[in-house]
């Protein structure tokens, strides 16, 4: 019994690490104003947004700020004292903050949930923890794997789908004529930036996932040498 937990703690372990490392990428990258800067430089020319590129960074300024919680209302005045932003656009981005919010939320509860299962592993058996860290490292790896197959197969039909799972409403849905936002975060924007994530992802857990390869097969010579 005392095995099969330890073997629980390791798999949980596991899928913890996965999480905390996603959210945090999510949290670091989405709120990062030079990256978004970056980003609509790249995916936004001017020619297209209507907006004068000089603007730009005080324009992704503001809009880390306010996903980060820095400031509470979503709007940027040009040069010229023209709103960009319309209240659709407005209400849509109150509704993205609130996914940064649970974000923060997954994040804490995601290294709480590591460091419990550090703890309980350190008075458990090492052996069924490890296997079950590799368990839980195959099996959230399947579900990476199949979002990455998703994605580069079909990057806006995943898009699409993931905002009709984490909306309640078709606020998102913006017409470029209209609204200004789809035009400096087109979804070109998005997939670069789910790049970053998916990269910052995968160098970690692939991190974690060689330790534990190594830890097991290190173990795996230890016995067979008779060594404990």
């Amino acid at each position: 019994m005392k095995r099969f937990f330890a073997f629980l703690c390791g798999a949980f372990l596991s899928v913890a690490l996965l999480a905390l490392m996603l959210s945090g990428a999510l949290e670091a990258a989405g709120t990062n104003p030079e990256i978004m800067f970056s980003m609509m430089r790249r995916h936004a020319p001017p020619e297209k947004t209507g907006v004068d590129e000089s603007e730009y960074p005080a324009l992704s300024g503001m809009v880390a700020a306010y996903l980060s919680g820095g400031v509470d209302v979503f709007q940027y005045t040009d040069r010229d004292g023209h709103a960009l932003f319309n209240e659709r656009e407005q209400t849509h981005m109150r509704d993205v903050r609130g996914l940064f919010v649970l974000d923060r939320k997954v994040l804490m509860i995601s290294a709480v949930v590591t460091l419990l299962m550090v703890l309980l592993l350190a008075f458990l058996s090492r052996d069924a923890g490890r296997k079950g860290a590799l368990w839980g490292v195959a099996v959230s790896g399947l579900g990476i794997l199949g979002l990455t197959i998703a994605g580069a197969l079909d990057f806006s039909r995943l898009f699409i789908a993931f905002h009709r799972l984490m909306f309640t409403n078709d606020l998102w849905i913006l017409n470029p004529e209209t609204d200004c936002l789809i035009r400096l975060m087109p979804s070109s924007f998005f997939m670069e930036y789910a790049l970053i994530i998916a990269g910052v992802v995968l160098i970690l857990f692939g991190a974690w996932t060689v330790f534990l390869v190594i830890w097991d097969r290190r173990a795996g010579e230890r016995r067979k040498h008779g060594v404990s």
